[in-house]
């Protein structure tokens, strides 16, 4: 019981962090296309404010 528990939280955990490498890689590419994007127009917002 323990070891097939075990064997079935370990396949559980590697498809989680599987999913969320994925998603991770998604939010690069939406982050390369708007830093691209943002190069291409050049304005300059001073109403936004990064702490």
């Amino acid at each position: 019981m323990s070891l097939c528990h075990a064997h079935w939280t370990v396949r559980f955990v590697i498809s989680r962090n599987f999913r969320f490498s994925i998603s991770l890689d998604a939010v690069k590419e939406k982050e390369k296309k708007k830093k691209k994007k943002k190069k291409k127009k050049k304005k300059k917002k001073k109403k936004k404010k990064k702490k």
